[in-house]
């Protein structure tokens, strides 16, 4: 077998992308009433741009000096310098950041959401 994921572990990976996903499309929804054409654009951008600097770092091309032909190497950034465990550690940090920032949101959305339905009863 080799350390390819088996096949129950990328349908799982796959369901969490999907619910991922879809509770993102909610969120820019929700948040952006008014522009909402904008913001999906503007999202749809920036994960395009994630994807296209992601393919570009996986593979390198580089000129080897001494043999004079050019070889392409497997690198995903600076992969190969760091352990599984740090590369697991740095993953770990950020989808921390990123759970803390959606959870900062929607706080920050709940509250607005208050403030707005307290001056609408009060008029």
């Amino acid at each position: 077998m080799g350390t390819s994921l088996p096949t129950p572990g990328k349908g799982v990976l796959g369901m969490c992308d999907s619910i991922w996903q879809s509770t993102l499309q909610a969120l820019y929804g929700t948040l952006f009433v008014e522009n909402k054409e904008a913001a999906f654009s503007n999202r749809n951008l920036w994960r395009s741009l994630g994807s296209v600097l992601g393919t570009f770092s996986q593979k390198n091309l580089f000129m080897d000096r001494q043999n004079r032909k050019l070889q392409i190497i497997s690198a995903y950034g600076y992969g190969h310098h760091l352990s599984v465990y740090t590369k697991t550690v740095i993953l770990l940090g950020f989808l921390l950041v990123g759970f803390l920032c959606y959870i900062f949101v929607e706080i920050i959305e709940r509250k607005f959401k208050q403030k707005s339905d307290k001056s609408s009863n009060c008029q």
